[in-house]
C-alpha cells in the first residue's frame, strides 16, 4: 500500500535470497508491473499474486536442479517502511484530492479502511473516485476541505478537498 500512498508508477517485486539484512539478499529475477490510478490494496495484491506466479514457473526448473545464478544487489541503502496500524488510515484533509485519493486506495480492503470523524462519529471511507477538480465551482470553495457537501439518493457523497470534489461511493 505504500507505493499507492507514494502515487508511484510502477512496482518492482523480487525473489531473492534471505540473508541476514532487510531485503538485502542477492536477487534471483524480478518482475514490473504498473499501477494504474484505479488500483487499489486488493487489486495490488492481485497483481503481486500473479507476479509471484510467474516468477516462480519461470525459475522452478532452475531452483530445483539448483543451477541458478543469483545477481548482487547494487550498492542501494536498504530503506523500509514501517508497519502500518489502523490508526495510520486517518485521512489528512490538508492533502489534495489526488493523494488522498490515493490514500483511500491504498488502505481498502483487505486493510481496514480509510477514516474521517464527522460530530465524533467514525466514517470509513472504502472506496472514493475524483468526481471534479477546482476547475469548476459548483460553489463550494469557502467551505472547510474535509466537509460532507451533498448525499446524493443512492447514498453516494462529495466531500470538498483541496482541488476539487471527491465522491465517496456507499
Amino acid at each position: 500500500n505504500w507505493a499507492l500512498i507514494e502515487r508511484k508508477k510502477h512496482f518492482f517485486t523480487n525473489i531473492f535470497k534471505y540473508d541476514p539484512g532487510v531485503d538485502s539478499g542477492d536477487i534471483l529475477d524480478t518482475f514490473v508491473f504498473s499501477i494504474r490510478s484505479t488500483d487499489t490494496a486488493k487489486t495490488m495484491h492481485y497483481k503481486n499474486v500473479l507476479a509471484m506466479k510467474l516468477l516462480i514457473n519461470n525459475n522452478l526448473e532452475r531452483l530445483l536442479i539448483g543451477s541458478v545464478k543469483l545477481k548482487a544487489q547494487k550498492n542501494i541503502t536498504a530503506t523500509f517502511y514501517p508497519k502500518r496500524s489502523p490508526e495510520d488510515s486517518l485521512i489528512d484533509w490538508n492533502s489534495d484530492i489526488f493523494q488522498i485519493d490515493a490514500f483511500i486506495r491504498a488502505v481498502t480492503q483487505p486493510f481496514n479502511g480509510a477514516f474521517s470523524f464527522i460530530d465524533r462519529c467514525k466514517l470509513i471511507i472504502w472506496r472514493a473516485s475524483i468526481f471534479e477538480t477546482d476547475i469548476v465551482d459548483f460553489g463550494y470553495r469557502k467551505i472547510k476541505w474535509g466537509t460532507i457537501v451533498e448525499v446524493f439518493p443512492s447514498g453516494d457523497f462529495l466531500i470538498y478537498c483541496k482541488g476539487g470534489l471527491l465522491l465517496g461511493h456507499s
